[in-house]
C-alpha cells in the first residue's frame, strides 16, 4: 500500500487551543446544532396528516416549541461564562471567521461581544 504525501505534511501542526470546555457537552451541542439546522420553516400543507403517510416531514419542521432547540439552549445555558465564550470562539474558528493563529484574539472578541 502506497502512502500519499500532502503538501502541508511537512508543516508543523499547531496544537489545538485549550478549550476548558467539556468535550461531551461540546459534542452534544454540535450534534443538536446540526439537528436544529436541518429543520425548515413550516412547508407541509397536510401538517395534521398521518406522519407515516407524509414521510415524517413534520419532524424536520421548525415549531414554536421545539425539543431540539430546547435541548440545545439548555446545554448552552448550563455552561459557565468562560465556557460560553470559548464555545462562541470555537464556532467562529469553525466557520472560518478567525484562524487558529488568532485564537487569543478570537476569545477576546467573544468576551467583549457576548
Amino acid at each position: 500500500m502506497a502512502s500519499v504525501a500532502f503538501d502541508n505534511a511537512t508543516k508543523p501542526r499547531k496544537a489545538p487551543p485549550a478549550q476548558n470546555l467539556p468535550m461531551d457537552q461540546a459534542a452534544f451541542i454540535i450534534v443538536k446544532a446540526h439537528e436544529y439546522d436541518v429543520k425548515e420553516e413550516g412547508s407541509d400543507p397536510d401538517e395534521c396528516s398521518n406522519p407515516a403517510d407524509d414521510g415524517q416531514t413534520d419532524l424536520l419542521t421548525k415549531k414554536a416549541v421545539d425539543p431540539v432547540r430546547e435541548e440545545l439552549l439548555g446545554t448552552i445555558r448550563s455552561l459557565n461564562d468562560a465556557e460560553r465564550i470559548k464555545l462562541v470562539a470555537l464556532a467562529w474558528l469553525g466557520r472560518g471567521t478567525y484562524d487558529i493563529d488568532e485564537w487569543k484574539e478570537t476569545v477576546a472578541t467573544a468576551k467583549t461581544e457576548h
